[in-house]
Parts: C-alpha cells; structure tokens; sequence
C-alpha cells in the first residue's frame, strides 16, 4: 500500500502552510484512512535549526504535522486514526543545508503507519552525547530483557544519541511501561 514511512509534505524555512502541491498525496492517504478505519498513521513534524531554538523548532514541526492532520480530517479521516508528534530539529535530512530544497526536505511532516503487528511504539530511554555511551546504554537494556537501540539525532546543532526501547503493539502498552520505568528509575520515560 504505502511505504512505512513517507514524506507528505515540505515547507520553506518559517513556513507552516499546506502547499496545494501536496494535496494528491494528502487526497492519497485520506483515502486509505477512509477505505480502512483500522488504519492508524502518525504525522511527524521537522524543522530546521535555522528556524530557531528547539522550542521555536519544535512547535514549528507541530503546527506542520497539525496543518495535515486538520487536512486529513477535512477530507472525512476520523480523529482517532491520526497520531501527531514533532520531531523539533533533531533529525534533518541534511545536516548542513546550503539550498532552498535542502532546508525545505529538513521542514517537513512525514507519515509512519502504526501498524500493531510491526510493534511501532517506542520509549524514549535516554539522551548521550556520544555513540560509546549510547551503545553502552543499549546493552544495559538488553541486559534487562527490553529491545533497544540507538538513534543519531541533532540536538543544539550537535550530533547526540537518542535511546529507544521498542516492541509495543499499541501505545497504552508503551505508556503503561513507561510508567513503570518512571517510578522505578525516578526519572521521565517518554513514549514514541
């Protein structure tokens, strides 16, 4: 049907308005919502640091994903298949975008299919500023039996590591493990 993740739109730098050239795409996937109201999809907003701190970026990329959500739901999708989330500017496509069409992928809302039986939710673990202590960090998890692993992000401008425990079918899973982790660790778990 659709691949697993996928952008559906693109903006310019400062820009959170759907173009009318990402309507087909946006027509594309509403069908596919509608035709299957088991189907469940989550927008994913990015930015571009250029845009500005990561509060600024991150409600940037949440006004985006947002923006395509309303369009969604404007074509008949129901609320309840479409998950946003944002991404601030933690994972450009290109790290040092020098054109118009560069910075434009980095601002962008991508789509990921939240099917069950690919377990697509995540915990948010922790934050490393280097791959030693990420790859660390994930062999204690495994150690503790939970799937894990590393992602590279940008956080202030800078390459850091972001650690995820994987293998939820649905997100009350992931939260009620989340939770768990919170209490036993005294420390925030977020789930993805």
């Amino acid at each position: 049907m659709f691949a697993d993740y996928q952008i559906i739109a693109s903006y310019n730098v400062g820009d959170t308005v759907v173009s009318s050239v990402f309507e087909p795409a946006i027509s594309d996937v509403a069908e596919a919502l509608l035709t299957n109201s088991e189907l469940v999809l989550e927008l994913i907003g990015n930015s571009s640091s250029v845009e500005g701190n990561e509060d600024i970026c991150n409600k940037f990329a949440l006004t985006r994903a947002q923006a395509i959500r309303k369009k969604l739901m404007e074509n008949g999708v129901k609320s309840k298949q479409i998950r946003v989330s944002s991404e601030s500017s933690y994972r450009p496509l290109f790290q040092s975008p020098k054109t118009n069409w560069q910075f434009m992928y980095n601002n962008r809302v991508e789509v990921r299919w939240l099917s069950p039986e690919e377990m697509p939710y995540e915990i948010i673990a922790g934050y490393y500023t280097s791959e030693d202590e990420a790859l660390s960090e994930v062999t204690k998890w495994e150690s503790k039996k939970y799937l894990a692993y590393y992602q590279r992000i940008m956080q202030n401008q800078r390459p850091a590591y972001r650690v995820l425990l994987w293998g939820y079918q649905t997100e009350d899973a992931a939260s009620k493990e989340a939770k768990k982790l919170s209490n036993e660790y005294k420390r925030t778990f977020v789930v993805k």
